[in-house]
């Protein structure tokens, strides 16, 4: 199994000589690019294999944990709906500061 390990979050110092990056999940459609994601950041529990960050088996984690995860650890832009389009851009990035 692949440990697969984020970037830590751009609002924390970085330690001295870790760099961000990026990553970007390309593919035809209906090749489980979303899925892969959604797995990742312990929206979806994967049908067989773990997830792993830093060490830890976010696949085995309660949903609190994972929600708290996905809020400190790393981020997303989804492509489908999660934006509520009566808020302006900045209101709906904030959202989950709330």
């Amino acid at each position: 199994m692949a440990d697969v390990r984020l970037p830590q979050p751009a609002f924390r110092p970085n330690p001295p000589g870790v760099v961000l990056e990026s990553l970007a999940v390309m593919g035809p459609s209906g090749s489980g690019k979303s899925t892969l994601l959604h797995c990742l950041a312990g929206i979806e529990r994967p049908d067989s294999g773990e997830v792993l960050l830093d060490g830890e088996r976010v696949d085995q984690l309660r949903e609190p944990a994972r929600s708290e995860l996905r809020r400190t650890a790393f981020g997303f832009v989804f492509q489908s709906g999660q934006l509520l389009p009566e808020l302006p851009a900045d209101e709906n990035v904030a959202l989950p500061l709330m």
